[in-house]
């Protein structure tokens, strides 16, 4: 039958002493993990040094401080981008979910997708990146079921993928046309055309010269990319505000 939770608190003294190493056993774990993740970053750190040349015993200890606080900097804001359900393409049920997704994220890449093969393409290169570009968060929606937003984003071609940068659309990726216009394509040739949008932090150098892009507010394009519109969430009377409150 069922337990409640009385049942389970009133356990045997033996139950709760077991309870009580198996919780400490995982906070000594997870303190292990913890030094040995610092421990790793500390002897990449080392190794670069060790392999400059010219450099003094202060300089070494300055740059190593620095890029030892980069390192951990980075492993923070991954914790925190899991938290926010980064790392994975988030499956939508409907447009209140779009809006609280988004809310707070300073990039966001949505799938509007419907039940075919080049959806579901796209769907698999989206998840390769997610779990690549934990900067940024990724979801999909399907474009049958969110109305609103369609429309509001004159979204007439699927798929179609919004980049939204601080709460506000910037840039659209509508079809495969950017990619050849066939099914296969690399997984390297999306991320290019998200890092151009900013959709995705990269080290390397910007490209010297941004695509271009073509906007049509009124209707359909024969571009393959095409510029964004701002968004307000449904219900709301400012038609020309973003998707910040």
């Amino acid at each position: 039958g069922k337990v409640g939770i009385g049942e389970i608190e009133g356990g045997s003294g033996r139950g709760r002493a077991c309870a009580c190493v198996g919780m400490s056993r995982g906070k000594v774990g997870m303190e292990h993990a913890v030094m040995a993740a610092a421990q790793a970053m500390e002897r990449v750190v080392d190794e670069q040094l060790a392999s400059m040349e010219d450099v003094g015993d202060d300089d070494l200890k300055r740059i190593r401080m620095e890029r030892v606080r980069t390192m951990k900097k980075k492993k923070e804001d991954e914790k925190k981008w899991r938290e926010r359900e980064h790392g994975v393409v988030q499956d939508l049920p409907d447009e209140k979910a779009f809006f609280d997704a988004l809310k707070g994220e300073e990039r966001f890449v949505c799938h509007f997708y419907r039940e075919n093969r080049p959806c579901k393409v796209l769907d698999m290169h989206l998840q390769k990146l997610a779990s690549k570009h934990m900067e940024t968060k990724f979801a999909r929606i399907d474009a049958e079921k969110s109305p609103f937003l369609t429309q509001r984003l004159n979204i007439w071609m699927l798929p179609t993928l919004a980049v939204v940068l601080d709460e506000k659309a910037t840039d659209y990726v509508v079809g495969l046309d950017a990619f050849g216009g066939g099914l296969e394509f690399p997984t390297e040739a999306l991320e290019d055309r998200l890092l151009s949008s900013q959709a995705l932090l990269d080290s390397a150098p910007p490209p010297t010269a941004p695509p271009a892009h073509a906007s049509d507010p009124d209707g359909p394009s024969t571009r393959a990319v095409r510029t964004g519109r701002a968004l307000v969430a449904v219900g709301s009377d400012d038609e020309s505000s973003d998707f910040s409150s």
